[in-house]
């Protein structure tokens, strides 16, 4: 049977768009590949696939964003940053075997989270961000090392956090679903903004000039300067610190996290490499037309980094599904008339299969490899 191969370049949602700086050079956008790694020994520690994916989703929304939702105290909202800073479940395992990036362990160390042995069948730190879901832990907030202490503790390496603090669906809620974004900080190299004490005092800072020295806080209720920062208010919203109403990065803390991932501590600095991206299914992917039935041929096109465009019948509505190689439908779109405008960014790769069907007896049917 002959083969017809058409070649572009596909961009999964994890990429995302880039944001335009203000000089209209298109910024730096990191990529950490992601494994999730669920630790359970009881049904509700065995979170749903899509309460994983929301978690995922929370930390992206929280690093792509100005704020995750609009920030009250105007003092500090001229400083809010988007960190352009993604993350992708991994698509290709270690091994090189595709995977969802989710990975199940029946395991009485579900209720031991932070001793050593919890940290089950880690992925190289090096390639991949590990996040490990369990159902206790022998910390509050959860299990984070800096990238200094990552080097010294290269199996520790990722971010633990019991099920009920992560994500915003299924056991967790929506404040605690948000503490991802603060561990995400952390592996990133920030700090607590109130976390190194000044002159032994109650005071400290973070290392980062645009955030403001801070006594420690838990409570979200603004009563006034605490003296660190002059007449400055507490940065309430700020993600590294355990209120509940974070919903901020700075540029300072943009920049602290850019230069952690530009360096070789805890070699941070591969995770967003081209060849790591491509090794762990999170870089660039293209899309093949690797074989038609002649007599039926779907032409399909490339529209863009996300969109493709199918023809099929000349005229009248037609229907248009993807199916996995097993017969399993994983979308479906509709034409009154004319082209189909496909979007396969959200697929992992594989093999599908693409069928045509109209009203006029039109039956086509391609075979799509995602790369």
């Amino acid at each position: 049977m002959k083969k017809t191969l058409l070649r572009a370049t596909l961009y999964t949602l994890c990429l995302g768009a880039a944001l335009l700086a203000a000089t209209g050079v298109r910024a730096q956008t990191y990529t950490i590949p992601v494994v999730v790694h669920v630790l359970w020994d009881g049904y509700l520690e065995n979170i749903t696939d899509a309460q994983v994916l929301n978690a995922v989703e929370v930390l992206n929304t929280g690093f792509n964003s100005l704020s995750f939702e609009p920030i009250d105290d105007t003092t500090y909202q001229d400083l809010a940053a988007s960190m352009d800073i993604e993350f992708c479940l991994a698509t290709i395992a270690p091994d090189g075997s595709p995977t969802t990036g989710i990975e199940r362990f029946e395991t009485p160390l579900a209720d031991m989270g932070g001793l050593p042995g919890s940290y089950m069948n880690q992925w190289p730190p090096e390639r991949y961000l590990n996040l490990w879901t369990v159902g206790a832990l022998d910390t509050t907030f959860g299990s984070t090392l800096s990238p200094a202490e990552a080097a010294l503790n290269p199996a520790m390496d990722g971010i633990m956090l019991p099920h009920f603090m992560f994500g915003q669906i299924g056991t967790s809620t929506y404040f605690q679903g948000k503490a991802i974004i603060f561990h995400a900080g952390r592996y990133l190299n920030l700090k607590l903004i109130w976390e190194d004490p000044i002159d032994g005092g109650p005071c400290g800072d973070d290392e980062v000039a645009d955030t403001p020295p801070s006594q420690d806080f838990l409570a979200c209720i603004q009563t006034g300067p605490d003296g660190c920062a002059g007449n400055l208010p507490l940065m309430l919203e700020n993600y590294m610190t355990y209120s509940y109403c974070n919903r901020m990065f700075t540029q300072g803390q943009k920049e602290r996290a850019h230069a952690a991932l530009n360096s070789p501590v805890a070699q941070r600095n591969n995770l967003w490499s081209a060849e790591n991206l491509g090794l762990t299914g999170c870089g660039p992917m293209t899309v093949a037309v690797a074989e038609q039935r002649p007599s039926a041929t779907l032409s399909v096109m490339a529209q863009g980094d996300d969109q493709w465009l199918v023809h099929g019948p000349a005229s009248g509505a037609w229907s248009l599904g993807l199916y996995t190689t097993t017969g399993l439908l994983v979308g479906s779109w509709h034409s009154a008339q004319g082209p189909v405008s496909l979007d396969l960014s959200g697929h992992a790769r594989g093999m599908y299969v693409l069928k045509a069907v109209s009203a006029g007896a039109y039956r086509g049917h391609a075979k799509v490899v995602v790369e």
